[in-house]
């Protein structure tokens, strides 16, 4: 757990699901108006990528939930020892036997073509891990409202996060990823090892083949070659070598891509240099045993 912006956290889920709701990146969506009341709040101890799973997977719901449009208003307070978030839709309120069950594995109310039901158990799962809590209030005339609840870090909490850098064995490490700011911002936070970076697929196979690297960290969406082809090759030419997809998309999209893919971990973005770095400790020790068996 680390302190998060929940603010920051909203936003960044915005940004992943706009082709969703934004009739500027997609004209065949219906028109939805969001509304973003985020006043300044204090931070919370929290895991990004796990939080931004969660306010991705409401925002999709409430996305889904207005197919003729609507309004989406994410609103954040805080009280004295705890944060507040609402995600709320102007869908037509849905009855009261549907609005307890949402939070059921497998339960949904979109049909199996929209989804197997597990977006909302997921948020209410981590949540739970975060010792935070998610409750729906549904109105006839006035949508839905998931409210969230997540406690305010402690002064101990945050005097205890370490901002040591994470002591592992410096590694050959190859970073690919189309946006040059990122590459930096990742080349910045492994200083301490031998790294090498590009923009494309293609280019990072032909460094993977000249410098043979123990860890890379790839893109999965990028033009030409993908994050999924680079981990293949990189599998078939060195078994021992650790691939870790990064990305942007959201986690839910890329767990079901893990299955059949040569990729071994996962970073979502937006990351921490502590969680980059907890990421890298997780593929040495992955390595290690490969190379011990």
């Amino acid at each position: 757990m680390h302190p998060v912006d929940i603010n920051e956290i909203i936003d960044e889920a915005l940004r992943i699901t706009e082709p969703r709701w934004s009739a500027l990146l997609n004209e065949s969506v219906p028109p939805i108006r969001v509304v973003r009341i985020l006043p300044d709040i204090p931070a919370a101890p929290g895991n990004i990528s796990e939080l931004v799973e969660v306010f991705t997977n409401l925002i999709l719901n409430a996305v889904d939930a207005m197919p003729d449009g609507g309004v989406l208003t994410l609103e954040t307070t805080a009280a004295s020892d705890y944060i507040q978030a609402k995600v709320t839709d102007t869908e037509v309120a849905m009855d009261s036997e549907k609005a307890t069950r949402v939070f059921e594995p497998f339960f949904t109310t979109k049909g199996p073509a929209l989804g197997l039901g597990l977006g909302l158990s997921v948020v209410h799962g981590i949540l739970t891990r975060h010792h935070g809590s998610i409750h729906l209030k549904t109105q006839p005339e006035q949508g839905s409202t998931f409210e969230i609840s997540l406690p305010i870090i402690s002064a101990e909490q945050a005097e205890g996060v370490s901002d040591e850098i994470i002591d592992v064995p410096q590694q050959r490490i190859l970073i690919i990823d189309d946006d040059e700011e990122i590459q930096r911002m990742m080349s910045h936070m492994l200083m301490d090892h031998n790294v090498h970076a590009t923009d494309a697929g293609d280019k990072g196979i032909q460094l993977f083949h000249k410098h043979r690297h123990d860890v890379i960290f790839t893109d999965i969406g990028m033009p030409g070659l993908s994050g999924w082809n680079v981990a293949h090759v990189v599998r078939q030419t060195d078994p021992t070598a650790v691939v870790v997809a990064v990305t942007g998309w959201g986690k839910h999209f890329a767990s079901g891509q893990r299955q059949v893919s040569d990729v071994d971990m996962f970073l979502a973005k937006p990351f921490t240099r502590e969680e980059m770095l907890h990421g890298l400790a997780k593929a040495v020790k992955l390595r290690i045993e490969r190379l011990s068996t």
